[in-house]
């Protein structure tokens, strides 16, 4: 089972919604329409990455990693009339 199904597990029994990650934040969920945390304990960017990995393919892995260390556009710029 991976790690994520944990919170998810939490997430189903609370019946919240929406889980919400961000390193170096507690997961959130929304409950009741508020945010609230799933778990006290704040996930490192290591940890972060760790438990959406294990979820990812390597397709899906090597995007994440191309999209961290590549510039992006701030703005497309668009021809036309």
């Amino acid at each position: 089972m991976a790690h994520i199904d944990t919170l998810f597990k939490i997430l189903k029994e609370k019946k919240g919604s929406d889980l919400h990650l961000s390193p170096e934040n507690s997961p959130l969920m929304l409950a009741a329409g508020d945010l609230v945390p799933v778990m006290a304990q704040k996930l490192n960017h290591e940890q972060h990455k760790a438990l959406l990995y294990e979820i990812m393919n390597e397709r899906q892995r090597t995007r994440s990693i191309g999209s961290s260390t590549s510039s992006r556009p701030t703005s497309r710029s668009r021809s036309g009339p």
